[in-house]
């Protein structure tokens, strides 16, 4: 049974994902959690229930900023701000890109010393709220990343490539931490505004740390699940943004930024999620797929064709999620810290 069939059935028989509190206290630090959604009525309820539920204490405020949605988003949202006062939605009207509501989290969360940010479409595993949050106290970093893990499954095609995809940024990140949207914390005196047309928001705020010579951290047992693209369309859609993203913030600091590496090919292949030749098979599709993306990006993006209003990838917004997916291992978090040096 999947945790939304398990909320739909009776919240008494829903299996909480406990949260090991850790033996140090956070208290000493003001947080709120800010999430950008639109249209997320798929997933919503099944992340709100989890935070009501199970989110540390320390966390003061759990902010929605709903643009623009015209599904049951907003009604799910005040339904669970009756069951828990921390809950609050914020409306726009009109969806006005993901960087603009953002700077409304970021305006709200100017009264706290950090903020968790996620997306409406991730759930987070035992234990990475408190992972990342103590992180944040303990190790003296300003921004800190999880690990997201697909649900797909790596036997089909596309499955194989959301695997491959996030395996590659795993690894990647083990040397240099890679920063990405689906789950991360920061001290809110890092960035208190976007530039309003950013596309790639995680990696604007990386960067933005880096250039003020800020500690930056990945947490790999700090998990997230995610739903990757089920189609090609929409792994092409969504990669296409992505490079779109990176070219801009590129242009806009003058220099490559530290998330945009081209993996080699024994790279790829440690990160193969499955092996022998039906690995080595679909991972030329996946490369293929990948450079297909990249120019329509190069082509958008000579034509000043910037997807700041991107269109929704459906596919990825339906996460059937088992209670035991949820589960991470020990508590004691493994913690690649980003020197100063490297940024120079």
């Amino acid at each position: 049974m999947t945790v939304l069939n398990v909320l739909s059935n009776s919240n008494e028989n829903f299996s909480c994902l406990r949260v090991k509190m850790v033996p140090h206290a956070l208290s000493t630090m003001s947080m709120m959690i800010g999430i950008a959604v639109c249209n997320e009525e798929q997933n919503i309820g099944n992340l709100l229930e989890n935070l009501v539920r199970c989110a540390p204490p320390e966390i003061e405020t759990i902010c929605i900023v709903s643009s623009g949605s015209t599904d049951r988003t907003d009604e799910i949202v005040r339904s669970y701000s009756q069951k828990d006062g921390r809950i609050q939605l914020i409306t726009e009207p009109e969806r006005n890109g993901k960087t603009s509501a953002l700077n409304i989290l970021l305006a709200e969360s100017e009264n706290y010393d950090s903020m968790l940010y996620m997306g409406g479409d991730n759930i987070p595993c035992q234990d990475a709220i408190v992972l990342l949050l103590d992180m944040l106290k303990e190790e003296d970093v300003d921004i800190a990343g999880a690990r997201p893990i697909p649900i797909d499954d790596p036997n089909t095609f596309m499955g194989f490539c959301s695997h491959l995809l996030w395996n590659l940024h795993h690894e990647s990140s083990l040397e240099v931490p890679k920063i990405t949207g689906e789950l991360m914390a920061f001290k809110t005196r890092i960035v208190r505004e976007l530039p309003p047309a950013i596309i790639n928001d995680d990696a604007y705020i990386q960067t933005l740390g880096e250039f003020k010579k800020r500690k930056i951290a990945y947490c790999p047992k700090a998990e997230v699940l995610l739903k990757g693209p089920s189609t090609m369309r929409d792994f092409i859609s969504q990669r296409r943004r992505v490079f779109i993203g990176h070219k801009q913030l590129e242009l806009l600091i003058g220099r490559k930024i530290s998330t945009m590496k081209v993996p080699k090919w024994k790279d790829i292949l440690k990160a193969c999620p499955t092996k022998g030749i039906k690995g080595r098979t679909y991972a030329l599709g996946f490369i293929a797929l990948q450079g297909i993306a990249f120019v329509f990006a190069k082509w958008d993006f000579a034509r000043h064709n910037l997807p700041i209003k991107w269109k929704m990838v459906k596919t990825t917004k339906n996460l059937q999620i088992t209670s035991e997916a949820m589960q991470t291992s020990e508590i004691e978090p493994f913690i690649i810290i980003a020197p100063l040096e490297t940024f120079n």
